[in-house]
């Protein structure tokens, strides 16, 4: 009796190992295969990566001060020229003859007067742009043309009180004129130094 219990254990035993190793057999294929199944997924995820890597260009970190370099940076002057009346004076000798000797000699002189439109350039000093481009550069010559209109309404203003003064007759005919900007150019350089060199040359055009 005692050997078949003994041998019942011993059977039973044996079963229960046999039934671990199984088990841990099995759990070991489950693992290998989950382990395989997310090698996959992992491969696939990273074949779009790769290639859009490949296809997108790589960005570039830009300096600050680069960026300043490569800034349109001009430097200009605006010449303007204008016409403007001015009073000049005529001197015109007479000569009388005298009953005495009959020797002509001046008695005096008479004096009359002309307008004359003469022409002014006007420069403006050396300005920097640092992001030139066509719209600064007539904004710079309409502010500067403004500031030149200030000045020769004022030269006008001179030229009408002389006339008042001056003049007895017709004085309609000298009111008549007045100044007028008829061109601006702009000059635009790329440094400061041919800027400043060409600003001091007596423009004319």
């Amino acid at each position: 009796m005692s050997k078949k219990i003994i041998l019942l254990l011993f059977v039973s035993s044996i079963v229960i190992i046999a039934c671990n190793d199984s088990l841990k057999e099995r759990e070991l294929a489950l693992k290998e295969r989950e382990l395989s199944i997310r090698e996959k997924e992992l491969a696939s995820e990273k074949k779009p990566i790769s290639a859009s890597t490949d296809n997108k260009a790589t960005p570039t970190v830009s300096n600050p001060q680069t960026r300043e370099v490569k800034k349109n940076k001009k430097y200009i002057f605006v010449v303007l020229k204008a016409k403007q009346p001015a009073l000049h004076t005529v001197t015109n000798k007479q000569e009388y003859s005298t009953d005495a000797g009959g020797i002509s000699v001046p008695i005096g002189d008479r004096y009359s007067y002309v307008t004359l439109m003469e022409t002014n350039y006007y420069t403006s000093e050396v300005i920097e742009v640092g992001d030139y481009s066509i719209a600064k550069q007539y904004k710079l010559m309409d502010q500067f043309e403004f500031q030149i209109k200030e000045k020769i309404e004022e030269d006008d203003r001179q030229y009408y009180f002389e006339v008042n003064t001056k003049v007895y007759s017709n004085r309609d005919g000298y009111h008549a004129y007045a100044s007028e900007i008829v061109n601006r150019k702009c000059f635009v350089y790329d440094s400061y130094e041919k800027a400043s060199i060409e600003c001091k040359k007596s423009i004319r055009f």
